[in-house]
C-alpha cells in the first residue's frame, strides 16, 4: 500500500527522493479515508444517508473556486498535516459542483492546497506560496468547513536564439528556476527538459514572483569540459499577474578563445595538484559573464595538461585560471584584455599555471535582479581571493545614494528613470585595494502595484452603513481610493472607505472600486462582490 501511495505521489508531484516511514505511516492514513470517502459515496448512491463523522476523528471540506466566483470542477486539492516537510498526506479532485472532502482525520493541524489548468496553486489562505499556508485546527467528531480560491497566473514566454541572433536549432535544454520569494515552489516551476529553440518557449502559469529563464546547449565543446559551452538566462519579474519582460536568450558560439592550461608537477612531498580548475572570464568593465569547470586529463611528464574552449560575443576580456585547491592562478589578459573577433576561435596556446596567489587580483562583479521599482539589487562577487574584504557604494546616475553601502538595494521611487551602478573596492593584508564597477543595463521602470482585495461588510439595508476592508495590497504603504458603484455605474460623491445607503439604493446592486497608487508604481484596481439592498433598516 506505502509503495502504492508513493508511486501515486511521484506521478502527480514528480520524483523527490526516498519516502520516511513516517509518510509511509501518512499514507496509510490517507488510503483510510479515502475509504471512508467511498463508503460514504456509496450511502449517497443507495439513497441512505451517510453516518455523521465517527467519534474520535475529524472530516474537512469545501469548495475551490477561481477568480470570478465560479467553481473549479476536476481541481486537485490536497490535505497537509502541520508542522508540514512540503508533501501533501492526502490529495482528491473536486466534482462537478467544486466540493471536496477529507474525511477519517485525527484530530488537529492541517493546510489544504488546490491546483487547476490555467490557475497557480493556492494554499489556505489564499496565498500562492507553501511558505505562507494558514494552517487550521480540526477537533475529533468536528466537520470543517475551509473553502479555497485560486489565482490567475502568468505566462513566461520568449525564444532562444543563437549568437547571430538566429533561432538555435541545436540541442537544447531550458528549465525555469525560482520564484526568489517561495523556498519550496515545488511544482509551480518546470525542471529542465529538453526543447526546439525554432519555436517560441513558454513555462506557466506562475504567481507573482522574480524567476529565471535557463538555457543551455547539450553540446560540450571539449572532452574535458565539465560544463556545456554554451548558456545564457534571463530574469524575469511576474508581477500584477503578467510577466513584465519577454526575453531573447543568446547563446553564444563560434566566436571565443582555445588553448591548454599546464599544472606543474607535485615537488618533493607535495601533493599533486588538482585535476578540476576553475575558468572564470571577465568583461572590460570587471564583470563576471562566464564561469566553468574543466578537468586536466593528460599528464605530460610530472605535468597534467587540460585542453579548454569559451564561446564568447565578440569583445575584450580578461580570464582567469585558478585550480579548485587554490594553489595557484594566472590571469591573462588583466593588464588590458585579450580581444576576439566574430566567427574567430582565437588559440591562446599553453598556459602554465605556477605560484601560490600572493598579491590581491581583481574579482568579477555583476547586479543580479530587475530595474524595477521595488525589486532588490544584489551584488554578486566572484573571482576575489580568499579572505579579501569587499566594501560596497552605490550609485544613481555616477552620484553616491547616501547610506547605500550594502551588498543588496531596495530600489525605490526616487530611482525611477534612473542608471544605477554599484562600486565594489576589495582589499586584503597589506596588498594595494583594488575596485570594480557594475551597472544595470537599462534604466529603473516602474514597478507593479499587487492588488489586495476588497469585501464590503456591513447590513444591505436603506439607512445602514456599508464599509470596505481591504488586505494583501503591495507594496506597504499603498494609497487607497475608493468609488462606490451602484449596478456597475459611479456614485456621485462616494469616494470614502464608508458609505450610507439611500432610498435611491433599494433594489440594486452596491458595489466598490478600490484603486491603490504609490509613487514609482503603475495603479491596481479591484471591484468587491456586490451586494444586493433589498430592505429599509
Amino acid at each position: 500500500m506505502a509503495t502504492y501511495r508513493r508511486a501515486l505521489l511521484d506521478e502527480v508531484f514528480g520524483d523527490r527522493g526516498g519516502v520516511s516511514k513516517d509518510r509511509a505511516s501518512t499514507a496509510v492514513t490517507g488510503l483510510r479515508a479515502a475509504l471512508i470517502s467511498l463508503i460514504g459515496l456509496a450511502f449517497a448512491v443507495s439513497g441512505t444517508a451517510a453516518p455523521a463523522v465517527a467519534s474520535g476523528y475529524a472530516e474537512i471540506h469545501g469548495v475551490v473556486t477561481v477568480p470570478g466566483g465560479a467553481v473549479a470542477k476536476n481541481a486537485q486539492v490536497c490535505l497537509f498535516a502541520e508542522p508540514s516537510t512540503g508533501w501533501p498526506d492526502e490529495c482528491s479532485s473536486t466534482d462537478s459542483a467544486g466540493t471536496f472532502r477529507f474525511a477519517g482525520l485525527a484530530p488537529g493541524s492541517y493546510s489544504l492546497s488546490a491546483s487547476a489548468q490555467g490557475y497557480v496553486t493556492s494554499y489556505s489562505g489564499g496565498s500562492p506560496y507553501l511558505k505562507n499556508r494558514a494552517p487550521f485546527e480540526v477537533a475529533g467528531g468536528q466537520s470543517s468547513a475551509q473553502d479555497v480560491q485560486l489565482r490567475s497566473g502568468a505566462m513566461i514566454t520568449g525564444r532562444v536564439v543563437d549568437s547571430a541572433g538566429r533561432p538555435f536549432s541545436s540541442d537544447l535544454r531550458l528549465s525555469l528556476r525560482g520564484p526568489a520569494e517561495d523556498p519550496k515552489p515545488g511544482a509551480e516551476l518546470q525542471p529542465g527538459a529538453s526543447a526546439d529553440g525554432r519555436r517560441p518557449f513558454g513555462f506557466g502559469p506562475v504567481p507573482d514572483g522574480t524567476y529565471r529563464v535557463v538555457a543551455e546547449s547539450t553540446i560540450t565543446c571539449t572532452p574535458q569540459q565539465v560544463d556545456p559551452c554554451q548558456w545564457t538566462e534571463a530574469v524575469v519579474v511576474v508581477a500584477g499577474g503578467r510577466a513584465l519582460s519577454r526575453p531573447t536568450l543568446r547563446l553564444t558560439g563560434g566566436t571565443g578563445f582555445t588553448g591548454m592550461v599546464s599544472f606543474p608537477g607535485a615537488a618533493g612531498s607535495d601533493p599533486a595538484p588538482s585535476r578540476l580548475y576553475q575558468l572564470d572570464v571577465y568583461n572590460r568593465s570587471g564583470s563576471l559573464v562566464r564561469s566553468g569547470v574543466y578537468e586536466a586529463a593528460t599528464v605530460k611528464g610530472t605535468a597534467l595538461v587540460g585542453r579548454y574552449r569559451l564561446d564568447l560575443d565578440p569583445g575584450r576580456y580578461q580570464l582567469r585560471f585558478t585550480p579548485v585547491d587554490g594553489t595557484a592562478s594566472y590571469c591573462l589578459g588583466c593588464a588590458g584584455g585579450v580581444r576576439t573577433k566574430t566567427g574567430r576561435l582565437l588559440n591562446l596556446g599553453t598556459i602554465t599555471l605556477s605560484g601560490p596567489v600572493r598579491a590581491l587580483s581583481t574579482g568579477g562583479v555583476r547586479i543580479d535582479g530587475s530595474a524595477v521599482v521595488g525589486q532588490t539589487l544584489s551584488v554578486v562577487a566572484t573571482g576575489w581571493p580568499l579572505g579579501a574584504e569587499l566594501q560596497y557604494q552605490w550609485y544613481r546616475d555616477g552620484h553616491r545614494i547616501r547610506g547605500a553601502t550594502q551588498a543588496t538595494r531596495v530600489l525605490t521611487a526616487s530611482d525611477l528613470h534612473r542608471r544605477i551602478s554599484v562600486r565594489v573596492r576589495g582589499s586584503l593584508g597589506g596588498a594595494r585595494s583594488v575596485q570594480v564597477t557594475a551597472r544595470l543595463g537599462s534604466r529603473v521602470s516602474r514597478g507593479q502595484i499587487v492588488a489586495g482585495t476588497a469585501e464590503i461588510a456591513g447590513t444591505a439595508a436603506v439607512g445602514q452603513v456599508l464599509t470596505v476592508t481591504n488586505a494583501g495590497w503591495q507594496p506597504s504603504g499603498v494609497h487607497l481610493h475608493y468609488r462606490w458603484l451602484r449596478d456597475g455605474h459611479s456614485i456621485r460623491r462616494a469616494t470614502h472607505a464608508g458609505y450610507r445607503l439611500s432610498a435611491a439604493d433599494l433594489n440594486h446592486q452596491i458595489s466598490v472600486r478600490v484603486t491603490g497608487t504609490a509613487r514609482g508604481y503603475h495603479s491596481a484596481t479591484v471591484i468587491s462582490a456586490p451586494v444586493g439592498v433589498t430592505a429599509v433598516g
